[in-house]
């Protein structure tokens, strides 16, 4: 009987120890789990606070991109060139200063880019001024712009690759991931 009690003892204590042991290794080794610590599941979240002046006077023509898609010098460039912004002449009232800084402090090489640092890297330019010109861009969009024509130029819902919210629903929250992208008219298969 002693015998059982130690084998059984030993049992408990062996597995007592591979709980403790799950218990702390799991938190750290939780990219297994959905929603999880995977870089490549939680995409690309940028993280800003909302600016009512910046979502106003840009958002009125496009979407407010994400600070975080291009780096200081970008925005930079493109506040000094508003009279020529794409063809076309932006005038933001009184709050440019005001939008600029914001767009500065959120930008892809500011402290608060996170993830979106990848987006600076091998800048071919020291301040392109769209973001289909950066190099970390067109590789992730590589499927896409081999069939371009396809998917973005003739496709009535998409029409130009500065609609990042014709295939990212929540782009304009600053949430780009993979498993989320829904090209118009096109199959899944086709870009996956």
């Amino acid at each position: 009987m002693t015998l059982l009690c130690l084998s059984r003892r030993t049992t408990l204590l062996r597995t007592l120890f591979c709980l403790m042991t799950m218990m702390f290794a799991l938190p750290t080794q939780a990219w297994w789990l959905p929603g999880g610590d995977n870089n490549e599941d939680r995409g690309y979240q940028a993280e800003f606070p909302f600016n009512e002046h910046y979502q106003f006077e840009c958002g009125a023509c496009h979407i407010a991109y994400p600070p975080q898609v291009l780096p200081k010098a970008s925005w930079q460039h493109l506040f000094a060139n508003l009279n020529d912004h794409f063809g076309e002449v932006a005038t933001p009232d009184q709050h440019q200063k005001e939008i600029l800084s914001y767009l500065q402090d959120y930008a892809s090489n500011s402290p608060h880019a996170g993830k979106f640092k990848d987006f600076t890297k091998r800048l071919q330019t020291p301040a392109p001024v769209r973001i289909t010109e950066l190099s970390f861009w067109r590789l992730k969009h590589d499927k896409v712009l081999n069939h371009k024509t396809r998917f973005i130029t003739n496709n009535p819902d998409v029409g130009s690759s500065s609609r990042c919210n014709a295939c990212h629903k929540d782009a304009e929250k600053g949430l780009f991931q993979k498993h989320t992208v829904s090209i118009p008219n096109i199959e899944k298969r086709a870009y996956k």
